[in-house]
């Protein structure tokens, strides 16, 4: 079960935790868009997000084995 465990002062979810995993969410400080969700010891997920449309430019998963 997905479950929020820190929220940040934008309404932003920042931390999480699925079954028994840690999850981080790093947000870009100057369009509080998404950056990155870290499943601590599993998984990485990296996203750029266009500033002027807010379309994703890409996006990266990285497994952490």
């Amino acid at each position: 079960m997905w479950q929020a465990t820190t929220i940040d002062n934008y309404s932003c979810v920042t931390a999480a935790t699925i079954g028994t995993t840690a999850a981080s969410r790093t947000y870009n400080t100057t369009t509080n868009l998404l950056s990155q969700i870290n499943g601590t010891g599993v998984q990485q997920y990296d996203y750029d997000f266009s500033r002027s449309t807010g379309n994703l430019n890409w996006h990266k998963n990285t497994w952490h084995c």
